[in-house]
């Protein structure tokens, strides 16, 4: 039995770098603001990597899919072609026959 729901842990995970980050940058500001100088410097470089670990956390949460697309599909002058995540193909559209998603195959590939 989990503590959270499937939805939530999702979120989470697809913000993870994010919320490392700002979790740095609250260790990084205990240590500038607290026990004294000689902790300041060290305060300060993990401010700096907190601030650069969110841009990237959110850089990547907007971009960062369920990982299961089957690939993408440009049709130009009458010819279709799939890039997918581990094969492609060209086809002519007026020698394609049948379009289907194959399944089977991990991840999903498109038959043309």
């Amino acid at each position: 039995m989990s503590f959270l729901r499937q939805g939530a842990r999702d979120q989470l995970w697809r913000w993870r770098e994010a919320i490392v980050g700002g979790g740095l940058m609250l260790f990084g500001l205990w240590l500038v603001a607290g026990p004294g100088f000689l902790l300041a410097v060290p305060g300060y470089a993990a401010l700096a990597g907190g601030a650069a670990l969110i841009w990237l956390g959110v850089q990547r949460a907007r971009f960062r899919g369920e990982g299961d697309g089957a690939g993408a599909v440009q049709v130009v002058e009458g010819q279709i072609t799939y890039f997918g995540p581990l094969t492609g193909g060209t086809v002519a559209l007026r020698e394609l026959q049948r379009l289907s998603l194959d399944r089977q195959m991990y991840p999903a590939h498109w038959r043309l």
